[in-house]
């Protein structure tokens, strides 16, 4: 049988391989939401509803002045403000995803590559979100902030698939003796 690190990578933690592997899983979910949720602002038009960046009307959080227009609840500027606070949400876990995956470099060296793309994707995107808004909606830029989403997105289920099969190779190592899967169970990974 062959000798393993897995305990000590799967020690509890919030940089643990197990943490990066809950938030990879719920990272795919998050940003496909991002992707319906810029698609609706873009819908109903509200692409402006938020006219500066990063702020929302020169602050954090916009005023109650600006959620009413005429006694009606504005719902363009709350699809566009929970749209950036997805956003934020998605880049707070994205770079939790890079220190786990650059902690945990030197055994998943596949791990390190994507840590270093999801680094590039909330720079690349982030830029693209702002510009967006301050070119007033011009299409190309829109354009590639989709693009870009949807790359995003490839991006996340690839590291999901990835840290998946690693999860799934740990626990059923094949064995280089008889090219067969030989079970090992280690108490910190059961779900």
């Amino acid at each position: 049988m062959q000798e393993s690190v897995a305990p000590n990578l799967f020690e509890q933690g919030l940089f643990s391989l197990k943490a990066y592997r809950l938030n990879s899983y719920i990272l795919v979910g998050t940003v496909y939401g991002l992707m319906l949720l810029g698609g609706y602002v873009k819908s109903i038009g509200a692409g402006l509803a938020c006219p500066d960046w990063p702020l929302c009307y020169g602050q954090i959080f916009p005023s109650q002045k600006y959620w009413f227009n005429n006694g009606e609840f504005n719902w363009g500027l709350w699809a566009e403000y929970t749209h950036r606070l997805v956003a934020g949400i998605v880049i707070l876990m994205i770079f939790h995803l890079f220190i786990a995956g650059w902690l945990n470099r030197e055994h998943f060296p596949q791990i390190r590559t994507v840590a270093w793309l999801f680094f590039a994707i909330i720079i690349i995107q982030s830029i693209l979100g702002g510009l967006t808004v301050l070119h007033v909606l011009h299409p190309l830029i829109v354009t590639a902030h989709l693009g870009m989403g949807i790359f995003s997105y490839t991006v996340t289920l690839i590291n999901a698939f990835l840290i998946h099969t690693t999860f799934k190779q740990i626990k059923h190592p094949v064995s280089e003796e008889t090219g067969s899967k030989e079970k090992q169970v280690y108490p910190s990974t059961n779900f």
